[in-house]
C-alpha cells in the first residue's frame, strides 16, 4: 500500500512540475515575442560595454542588424562627443550598481547619419551580487528633437526679431501692469525695460487719450480674438510728446506668454507729414475757392466801374463848370464819396482775378515802415522793425503792398486793445522746391508781422482768408481776402501762426528780383490841352458820353463806337479819306464783341505807330498791367479822374500852347 501511495506522489510531482515548465516556457516564448515586437531597441552589455544582446528593434533604428551588434563594443556606434562622456559616466554606474534614466545620446546609424535616443538602464547582477553588465532600452527620439531644434531655432529667431527690432513690444497683464518690454521701445519712448516693468503701462499716454486706451483695453479683455488697433500720443522720456500707433492681442489664455501683446510703431513724422499734406491741400482748396469767388466778385466791380466812369465825368465836369460855391461843395463832397466807393471797388477788383499789380523795383523796407506807422499814428500799439540792409528789392505794386502791410498791422491793432507791441522784420530766403506751397524755388523776401494780442481760435483759422468771413461787428470781410489775392498776383504766398491768448504772426513771401531800381519818373501836370480827334470804343453809352465831354474839355473832337469790328470799319474809312486820329481809346473787354485785345492786332497791321490806350474795369488781363506787350501805348483804369487822363494824354499825346 505504502508503495503504491509513494507512486502516485511521484506522479503528480512530475505532473506538477512539467505543468510549470511548460507555464514557465509560455511565459518565455510570450517574454521574447514581446521584446522581439518591441519598437524599442532592448538591449544588454557587459561591463566592457560590449553588446551581449540586441532585439530585432535595433533594424528600424540605426539600421543594423542585431547579429552585427552583437560582440561589438557600443562605443563604437556613438557620436564622439556623448562617447567621451559616457566613458566618463560608465566607471561611476559600475561602482554605484546603478543605471541611468532618460540619458539622450546621439547614435550613428548605418547610413551615416545620426539618431538620438533616450536611454533607460539598469545593472545585471550575478549570484554574488557582483555587477557584470546592463541591460535597458532605448527610443528614438529624434524626430522630437528635431521638432524641438526647430522650436528652439524659431524661439531664437522670434527673440532676435523682437530683441532688436526699431518698433516696441510690451507684454502687460489685465491690470495694465508691464511685465515685458522689448528693447525697441527706447527707440520710440526712451525708456529702458527695466525702467518701466512692473508699473502701469498707460503712466505716459496723453490725458486726452486715456479713455479711448481704457476702453480698448477693456475691449480686448472682453474679446480674446479681437485684434485691438488706436493711435495715441505717449510722452517721450525728453518730455515731448509722440503719436505711436498700437496694435494689441489678447494672448491672457496662452500659457507661455499669458498678457496683452501690444505692438508699438512711432508714427510720428507720418503724422506731421500728414498734418503738413492737409494743410498743404487746404492751401489750395483757398486758392480755388479764392479763384472762384473772384470771377464773380470782378464781374460786379467791372459792371459797377463803369458806371462809376461816367458818374465821376459828369459830376467832374458838372463841377468844373459849377460857378456856384454851394453847389460846388455838394459836388465835392459827391465826388468824395465816389473816389471812396471807387476804393472800395479796386480794392475788390484786387481781391477778384482782375487785380494784376503794377509793378516797380524798389526795395519793401521804407514802404513798410511809413505804411505801418501811419495805420498806427494815434493808437497805443508801437511797432519794432528789424530790415536788414542788404535787404533784396522786390517787384511790387505800392498801392497793393501798402494795403496789404496797412490791412495786417491795423488787424494787429485791433488786437490788442490794451496796447502793445508789433514787430515787423524782413529777411533774405532761399526757398527750396516744395518748401511752401505752390511757390517754386528761388529767391524771396520773407516779411514777418507779430502781435502779442488775444490770437485766432483755432476754428475759425482756416477760414480768416476767406472772402466776406469776419468776426468783426462792422468789418466787410474784405481785409484778408484782398491781402491774399495781392500776394497770390506778385507770384507770392502769405501765412499765419496763431495761438489763441499768445498772438498771431503773419508771414508775406515776395519774390526776389535781381533787376535794378530805376530812375524815378518826372513829375507830371494833371492839365492837358491837345487837339485833333481821338475813337472811343465802348459798349456803354453813359462810359462813351463821359469820354466825349471830357475829351471836348483837352481841345479834341470824339467818334463813338460799341465794339472792334465797327472800330475797324471806322478807321479803314477815315484813313482813305485822309482824316487821321490822333489817338484810340479801346475798352478791354466788350460782352459778346471784338474787345481791345483782339482789336488793337488788327490796327497795328494798319497803323504801327497810332497812340491806341486800353481801358477797363476788370483788369483780369495783364494786358492792363503790361499793356506795350500787347500793342497798346498806355493804359488807363476805369473809373478814373479827370486828372488821371490828362497825365496819360500828358506823356504821350502833343500839348497844345
Amino acid at each position: 500500500m505504502p508503495q503504491k501511495l509513494s507512486g502516485r506522489k511521484n506522479k503528480g510531482a512530475i505532473a506538477e512540475r512539467e505543468r510549470m515548465e511548460e507555464a514557465l516556457r509560455e511565459s518565455e516564448k510570450n517574454f521574447r515575442s514581446i521584446i522581439e515586437t518591441s519598437p524599442d531597441w532592448i538591449w544588454a552589455i557587459d561591463t566592457l560595454g560590449r553588446h551581449t544582446y540586441c532585439n530585432p528593434a535595433i533594424k528600424k533604428i540605426l539600421g543594423y542588424n542585431p547579429e552585427e551588434m552583437i560582440g561589438r563594443d557600443a562605443l563604437q556606434f556613438m557620436h564622439d562627443e556623448d562617447r567621451l562622456m559616457v566613458k566618463k559616466m560608465l566607471p561611476d554606474f559600475i561602482s554605484r550598481k546603478t543605471g541611468w534614466s532618460g540619458l539622450v545620446l546621439r547614435w550613428k546609424h548605418k547610413d551615416g547619419s545620426y539618431r538620438y535616443l533616450e536611454s533607460y538602464s539598469a545593472p545585471i547582477l550575478d549570484a554574488a551580487g557582483k555587477i557584470s553588465g546592463f541591460r535597458g532600452t532605448d527610443r528614438d527620439i529624434t524626430e522630437r528633437k528635431r521638432a524641438e531644434e526647430e522650436l528652439r531655432k524659431s524661439e531664437l529667431r522670434f527673440k532676435a526679431l523682437i530683441e532688436n527690432a526699431f518698433e516696441g513690444v510690451t507684454i502687460i497683464d489685465s491690470s495694465g501692469t508691464v511685465k515685458y518690454e522689448s528693447p525697441g521701445l527706447k527707440n520710440i519712448l526712451g525708456y529702458n525695460s527695466q525702467e518701466t516693468l512692473g508699473i502701469g503701462a498707460f503712466e505716459h499716454v496723453h490725458p486726452d487719450d486715456m479713455a479711448k486706451v481704457q476702453e480698448s483695453l477693456g475691449r480686448s479683455i472682453a474679446n480674446p480674438d479681437e485684434t485691438t488697433q488706436l493711435v495715441v500720443r505717449i510722452q517721450h522720456k525728453d518730455g515731448g510728446w509722440h503719436w505711436v500707433e498700437c496694435v494689441g492681442r489678447n494672448l491672457l489664455g496662452d500659457a507661455n506668454i499669458n498678457g496683452i501683446v501690444i505692438n508699438y510703431r512711432d508714427i510720428t513724422e507720418r503724422k506731421k507729414a500728414e498734418e503738413e499734406r492737409q494743410r498743404l491741400e487746404q492751401q489750395l482748396y483757398q486758392a480755388q475757392k479764392l479763384e472762384s469767388l473772384g470771377v464773380l466778385a470782378g464781374g460786379i466791380a467791372h459792371d459797377f466801374n463803369n458806371l462809376l466812369s461816367g458818374i465821376f465825368g459828369f459830376i467832374e465836369m458838372a463841377n468844373a463848370e459849377s460857378k456856384d460855391s454851394t453847389v460846388s461843395g455838394y459836388l465835392g463832397t459827391a465826388l468824395n464819396t465816389i473816389d471812396r466807393a471807387r476804393s472800395l471797388t479796386r480794392q475788390l477788383l484786387t481781391f477778384a482775378k482782375g487785380g494784376a499789380p503794377v509793378r516797380n523795383i524798389g526795395s519793401l523796407a521804407p514802404l513798410i515802415r511809413e505804411t505801418a506807422q501811419f495805420a498806427l499814428s494815434g493808437s497805443n500799439v508801437c511797432c519794432r522793425f528789424d530790415f536788414p540792409e542788404n535787404l533784396l528789392l522786390c517787384n511790387f505794386d505800392q498801392n497793393q503792398i501798402s494795403l496789404v502791410i496797412d490791412n495786417i498791422v491795423i488787424n494787429a491793432q485791433q488786437a490788442m486793445p490794451m496796447g502793445g507791441t508789433i514787430r515787423i522784420s524782413a529777411a533774405n530766403v532761399h526757398l527750396k522746391a516744395n518748401t511752401l506751397a505752390m511757390l517754386p524755388a528761388g529767391s524771396y523776401v520773407k516779411i514777418s508781422i507779430a502781435d502779442t494780442g488775444i490770437g485766432i481760435p483755432r476754428e475759425v483759422l482756416p477760414r480768416i482768408f476767406d472772402p466776406f468771413f469776419t468776426t468783426k461787428q462792422k468789418g466787410s470781410g474784405l481785409g484778408l481776402s484782398t491781402c491774399y489775392s495781392i500776394i497770390r498776383r506778385h507770384e507770392g504766398w502769405i501765412d499765419v501762426e496763431s495761438e489763441p491768448g499768445r498772438g498771431s504772426t503773419f508771414h508775406l513771401y515776395l519774390p526776389a528780383s535781381d533787376e535794378s531800381l530805376a530812375a524815378a519818373p518826372p513829375e507830371q501836370t494833371a492839365v492837358h490841352r491837345g487837339s485833333g480827334r481821338i475813337l472811343v470804343m465802348d459798349d456803354d453809352e453813359t462810359v462813351r458820353g463821359a469820354f466825349r465831354k471830357i475829351l471836348l474839355t483837352f481841345g479834341y473832337s470824339v467818334i463813338g463806337t460799341g465794339d472792334g469790328k465797327e472800330t475797324l470799319k471806322v478807321l479803314t474809312e477815315e484813313t482813305k479819306a485822309g482824316r487821321p486820329f490822333a489817338a484810340m481809346i479801346l475798352d478791354l473787354t466788350i460782352p459778346g464783341g471784338m474787345g481791345g485785345r483782339e482789336t488793337i492786332t488788327e490796327i497795328r497791321k494798319l497803323d504801327s505807330r497810332l497812340s491806341v490806350f486800353v481801358t477797363s474795369g476788370y483788369a483780369e488781363d495783364p494786358v492792363m498791367a503790361n499793356p506795350g506787350k500787347f500793342g497798346f501805348t498806355d493804359s488807363i483804369r476805369k473809373p478814373f479822374r479827370l486828372e488821371e487822363l490828362a497825365l496819360l494824354l500828358n506823356r504821350h499825346l502833343p500839348v497844345s500852347p
